[in-house]
């Protein structure tokens, strides 16, 4: 199977829609982060992102993630720092799943290997990405970045106009504001504190009409901290 792929055969059939968003947060818990996703469409491609931090501790791990009816989840990306001089951790999780029919109050699970003090989860539904059979495709890889000085970016290039780009991000800061690249579509921000800290949870999208070639994608509005962000493109119709 080509990398990015989910099961084989098949592909996109029509254009890209989003068909649903689910988010959460909670602080302070060793609980698992968990969300409640309504679909309207089959053949769909969820995306789920978590963040965690736990101030100058190691932040825990995603060791699975499950769901009500079963699906099968992938993890399509990850990131962890401690970059900046207060110490402050944070891990950023990408995963992805194939839902064949519409899904109602979809109980999404990020399960945790310790316990954080700062939790959030998002969750997008998109259709057209993949056809009956499950299959995604990478247009290029998946990048990443960890930054506490500046803002966390990638630079993207792509070969097929229509792509599904996808991006993520998280920060850890005293005044957190990281939200979407600009053009993207919000999906999902979720902002929680803890102590004098406070960390923020974002899913975007964009489906340009063209190619790109050294689009650079970065979260705006940010300070001293730690910053991560995941970004990658999916071939769309």
């Amino acid at each position: 199977m080509l990398m990015g792929e989910i099961g084989g055969g098949g592909g996109p059939t029509g254009p890209i829609i989003l068909d649903g968003t689910a988010e959460h947060g909670t602080a302070n818990t060793a609980s698992p982060a968990t969300t409640a996703l309504v679909t309207t469409l089959t053949d769909n491609l969820l995306i789920a992102a978590w963040s965690g931090s736990r101030g100058t501790s190691v932040v825990a791990t995603v060791n699975t993630v499950t769901s009500t009816s079963g699906l099968v989840w992938t993890r399509i990306g990850e990131i962890d720092s401690s970059l900046d001089s207060g110490a402050r951790h944070g891990r950023l999780s990408l995963w992805t799943a194939f839902a064949p029919v519409a899904l109602g109050a979809e109980i999404v699970q990020f399960n945790l290997s310790s316990s954080v003090v700062c939790n959030c989860v998002a969750v997008a539904a998109f259709h057209g990405v993949v056809g009956s059979s499950g299959v995604y495709v990478l247009d290029g890889t998946v990048l990443s970045d960890a930054d506490d000085s500046t803002h966390p970016s990638v630079t993207m290039t792509t070969t097929h106009a229509n792509d599904l780009l996808v991006f993520s991000s998280m920060g850890v800061f005293p005044s957190s504001n990281n939200t979407e690249p600009t053009g993207f579509v919000r999906d999902s921000r979720q902002q929680l504190s803890f102590g004098l800290f406070t960390g923020t949870l974002g899913l975007s999208h964009k489906i340009p009409l063209a190619t790109q070639s050294g689009l650079v994608l970065e979260v705006p509005g940010v300070g001293a901290g730690v910053g991560l962000c995941i970004a990658f493109a999916l071939k769309g119709s």
